[in-house]
């Protein structure tokens, strides 16, 4: 424990002291720290408090330098943890080794983590592999944050394998450890391992013979795993086990990501829709084995799901997902394709068009169609029934009426098309009515709309295709034509237009054609085989226009917005000459928009390190004081941001308006520490 009294006692000069000893472990400025434990006899509590700071920051040097002068190797930090601990966190091998060499204990934290455990948590395999032989117990169990906020206990292998650390999992199987052991939701490492797809570590448990019949808190067992995945052999594996119960009945998202009808909104009622069968979620799944194994063990295809709005049975969760192989499997054993499934609850939200409403009864065709989860086979199967006129006598209006807006959208020639087609075939009822309402509706829709305006990329499309086939494009090289090129996805005419005399430095809404190309074209090779093509032609790839008080944005600092980022392009780009632009918009952009993989692909790449230095070296004490406030203000970017700024100033001896700055970060938040610690102001402590 600390001993707080003792603190309070020390002179001005002594807390002075202290306070530079861990500020300068903590920033990893070994030269102020030597000078000042060699101007200063420091306490052994002190040195023991600047070694958790620079052990806490994996600064090696200063930890060994803190333990020749006499730090205490076992001091704890009020968490419990050790630098020790700190090393470990860090994956610091080197200084792990060093620490134990020189007496560091393996003690448990407050929380109960320790080395073995924080060292799996990291995926570090050389490490957990160098700590091994001084772990005696393999089935400590430990705790941990699971869903909704709720501490559970867990073991080491179920961690390894929650955390893909897949070659410590192998180890510790290796070792001996218990494979039969579960988590505080009675999850074994069987489950998690098929939770989290790792089938390599599945395959080897199944090798040591784990149990298959395990069932966690929430119903999940081999068998559902391997539904979802689709792994019939595994499911077939499940079965096999004359312990696991095939008549239970599973809560399963089994509509979790879309609703299973379009005209029915499943939120209201998703409570009511998701407990099943095993029968009953192998058809939905569309695994025939499975089926034909399951019925084998006698469960009944008539078997509808447990709730009181929609209840369905095997062959009706088959017709909504298009499970045609499923359905045959269920249709040879005598599941009924005729049943009528009963909405009891059919008011709410309109269907998928706002139009036709919600009906009260469905057919095994009106769930296949207005599904739409690729059940084309499944619907034509159905119309070549023997008795497939039932589905005619026994569908409602409102399936027809909400048919009709399906044709409307994807065509007569589509499996909606087949579909009122055989409805009107075998005279629906009152079908030239609901056909002349549905007319009525459209008319009326489309005159409170306004006449459809042809689209603007077919319209200029068909004007660009008509000039060439004239042979007279050069009637096209208007202003601002190579940017409608890009919108239009006309690349095939960018170089034609730019041989004609078209500007590629042109401003459309105060964008530059290549910075419009960066924003559009999503792939890569494409992007740079277009700007590639403007810079050939005289553009200037890094010109931008302000708009407002800010700068757009240049190609490279704009392709940081894509989904991909392509390296090798990137590589590209900055040898084109390309740079980030204005340096003030170019350095609140590159701190404040990008996510952290993207960030620290910036900061880290030598590639960037001239262009990095450019914005730095142009930064005023304003600009870098108002960059750090907009990234403690800004809550989804990291507060290891502010750091980096705060290392930056530090290092290269620039000016920050620390009286603004500490206003503003509140005491308890945890930039408050860092930002003691680079400014040097002495602060209350946190």
């Amino acid at each position: 424990m600390l001993n707080f009294t003792l603190f309070a006692k020390w002179t001005e000069q002594e807390q002075k002291i202290r306070f530079e000893l861990k500020r300068y472990s903590y920033i990893g400025d070994i030269d102020k720290l030597k000078r000042l434990s060699q101007k200063n006899k420091i306490p052994k509590i002190q040195l023991s408090e600047a070694l958790l700071k620079a052990g806490f920051k994996n600064h090696e040097e200063i930890v060994k330098y803190l333990v020749s002068l006499g730090a205490d190797i076992n001091f704890h930090s009020i968490s419990g943890r050790n630098v020790l601990m700190y090393s470990v966190q860090n994956k610091n091998l080197n200084l792990v080794k060093y620490l134990l060499k020189h007496g560091a204990r393996m003690d448990r934290a407050n929380d109960g983590y320790d080395v073995f455990f924080t060292s799996i948590l990291h995926r570090d395999y050389e490490m957990f592999k160098f700590l091994l032989p001084y772990c005696k117990d393999f089935e400590r169990y430990y705790h941990v944050e699971g869903d909704y906020g709720r501490e559970i206990k867990t073991t080491m292998l179920i961690t390894a394998i929650q955390n893909g650390a897949n070659k410590i999992a192998k180890l510790l199987i290796q070792k001996g450890a218990d494979i039969h052991s579960k988590n505080g939701v009675g999850e074994s490492p069987l489950l998690c391992a098929m939770r989290n797809k790792e089938y390599d570590i599945v395959s080897l448990l199944l090798r040591k013979n784990a149990d298959t019949s395990v069932v966690d808190i929430e119903g999940n067992s081999l068998f559902t795993y391997a539904l979802a995945d689709k792994k019939t052999a595994l499911a077939l594996k499940a079965l096999q086990n004359k312990n696991y119960n095939i008549h239970q009945w599973i809560e399963s998202s089994i509509f979790k990501g879309h609703h299973p009808l379009y005209e029915y909104y499943i939120s209201e009622s998703r409570e009511e829709w998701k407990i099943y069968n095993l029968l009953q979620m192998a058809s939905w799944h569309n695994i025939p084995k499975v089926v034909e194994k399951l019925l084998e063990l006698g469960l009944d295809t008539d078997t509808l799901n447990k709730g009181n709005i929609l209840r369905l049975d095997a062959l009706g969760l088959s017709a909504i997902n298009g499970a045609t192989k499923s359905s045959e499997v269920l249709l040879k054993n005598n599941a009924n394709p005729y049943k009528i499934y009963r909405n009891s609850k059919p008011e709410g939200s309109f269907g998928l068009y706002y139009y036709g409403g919600l009906s009260s009864a469905y057919t095994l065709l009106s769930l296949a169609t207005i599904s739409q989860h690729k059940s084309d086979k499944f619907i034509k199967k159905l119309l070549k029934l023997k008795d497939s006129k039932k589905y005619v006598q026994n569908e409602t209006y409102f399936f027809y009426l909400n048919l009709l807006p399906l044709v409307d959208s994807k065509g007569e020639r589509s499996i909606y098309g087949d579909v009122l087609k055989f409805l009107r075939k075998h005279n629906f009822s009152n079908y030239k009515q609901l056909d002349d309402k549905y007319k009525a509706f459209k008319k009326g829709k489309e005159k409170k709309r306004g006449k459809t305006k042809v689209k603007k990329a077919k319209k200029w499309t068909q004007k660009v295709d008509e000039a060439i086939k004239n042979n007279n494009l050069k009637s096209m090289l208007k202003k601002n034509v190579l940017t409608y090129a890009i919108i239009y996805e006309r690349y095939d005419l960018l170089e034609d237009f730019l041989k004609l005399g078209a500007n590629p430095n042109e401003l459309w809404s105060k964008q530059t054609p290549s910075q419009m190309a960066t924003q559009s074209i999503k792939d890569s090779k494409k992007l740079l085989k277009v700007l590639k093509l403007f810079k050939k032609y005289g553009a200037d790839l890094n010109l931008v226009q302000k708009e407002g008080y800010e700068y757009r944005r240049t190609p490279l600092l704009s392709y940081f917005g894509h989904n991909k980022i392509n390296k090798k392009v990137v590589k590209e780009f900055i040898a084109m000459g390309m740079t980030f632009g204005d340096d003030v918009y170019a350095l609140r952009k590159v701190y404040t928009v990008y996510r952290d993989s993207r960030f620290l692909y910036i900061m880290n790449d030598s590639l960037f390190k001239p262009l990095l230095k450019k914005l730095y070296e142009n930064a005023t004490k304003k600009v870098l004081t108002n960059l750090i406030l907009e990234i403690y203000e800004d809550k989804h970017v990291s507060n290891s941001r502010i750091e980096k700024l705060l290392a930056y100033v530090y290092w290269n001896n620039k000016k920050l308006d620390y009286q603004r700055i500490f206003k503003t970060i509140k005491k308890d938040d945890s930039s408050y520490k860092m930002l003691r610690y680079y400014s040097g102001v002495i602060t209350p402590e946190p």
